[in-house]
């Protein structure tokens, strides 16, 4: 939605179009979630309200960031640079979660097929020995036979998937303060250098386009690091605006958090030298986009590899236990007879 709205008004706004025309149209064009929120904006743009009062409500559902680069776009005459720049950031996301989604989605459904496939063998095997009055064979080893054990698996099911989506929630939220679950995600091979690079381009996309379009540098570094969303980055935000603050460089600054690798502040530190900080900046970010893709390719890979993997030894585990109680058991117990 954010990146189709800022092209949109970016090209419209660059065609000459007025603004209030250009948001009386958004209006017609919006998802539930954003019309009101955007009929808002024409209602108060049409009142005589610039566009940073209009669009910086209590009610906003749009990011911070987009709220504080558009209006300081609307105050400096370059909205349209910094709406198309916003656009461009937010499709790449999206590709970037299209991508992922497309390569763990097949994985995923085999998951979800063998599940189900454990469930009804659960159910049948409970049946079965109903009807013949042998003792049903546990598929799982766990005691989970019939109506009743499906019930339990479903259950165990449902609570494991429910803990994983917290977790997962819990790992992205912006509201752990010093981030620690976080941290350890940092950590883990491969997706924490995939999590460390997403981060870093936000970063670094933040920042170097608040000081393109004309934000000082003091007030810039406070968006970009709530522009991350990540508490780990979020809870060094006062200690480096404060050296900042204090008249020193913001590659002194952002060494200080100890929160940022080398050749990161390398890059800050040459933009600062040669006075293109935003310019080398917004090339980072980039950069880290880039490789964050190509790692991202690696994790889906991985966690493709790893349902199989799980798959394999659900279905090897079924049949062992099968073949155990069908066969082995009853011979066993012929042998034990003799």
């Amino acid at each position: 939605m954010l990146a189709n709205l800022s092209r949109r008004v970016a090209a419209s706004l660059s065609a000459g179009i007025d603004v209030r025309k250009v948001w009386q149209d958004e209006v017609g064009r919006a998802t539930p979630r954003f019309r009101p929120a955007i009929a808002g904006i024409s209602r108060s743009i049409d009142g005589g309200q610039t566009l940073a009062q209009a669009i910086d409500r209590e009610d906003s559902p749009f990011p911070p960031l987009f709220c504080q680069l558009v209006a300081l776009g609307d105050a400096t005459g370059r909205l349209s640079d910094i709406l198309l720049r916003l656009s461009e950031q937010y499709e790449h996301q999206l590709r970037m979660k299209r991508a992922f989604l497309a390569s763990i989605t097949w994985p995923v459904i085999q998951l979800v097929a063998a599940l189900s496939i454990v469930g009804l063998m659960i159910w049948i095997m409970g049946a079965i020995a109903s009807m013949t009055g042998n003792e049903p064979i546990d598929v799982l080893g766990v005691g989970l036979v019939g109506t009743t054990g499906l019930l339990i698996y479903m259950a165990f099911i449902a609570v494991m998937v429910g803990l994983g989506y917290g977790l997962f929630k819990l790992l992205t939220s912006d509201r752990i303060a010093s981030g620690p679950l976080q941290q350890v995600l940092l950590k883990i091979p491969v997706v924490g250098q995939c999590v460390e690079s997403i981060l870093l381009s936000r970063f670094a996309w933040a920042l170097g386009l608040s000081l393109e379009a004309g934000m000082d540098v003091r007030r810039a570094l406070p968006f970009a690091f709530r522009g991350t969303g990540s508490g780990v980055f979020i809870r060094h935000l006062e200690s480096a605006t404060a050296y900042v603050n204090r008249g020193q460089t913001v590659e002194e600054a952002l060494a200080s958090t100890a929160q940022f690798p080398l050749d990161f502040l390398s890059v800050v530190s040459v933009g600062e030298t040669t006075g293109r900080l935003a310019e080398s900046l917004l090339h980072e970010a980039d950069q880290q986009q880039q490789r964050a893709q190509s790692l991202l390719e690696t994790v889906a890979k991985i966690a493709g590899f790893v349902i199989w993997g799980l798959i394999a030894v659900l279905i090897a585990s079924i049949v062992i236990r099968v073949i155990m109680q069908v066969y082995i058991k009853p011979m066993r117990d012929v042998m034990d007879m003799l």
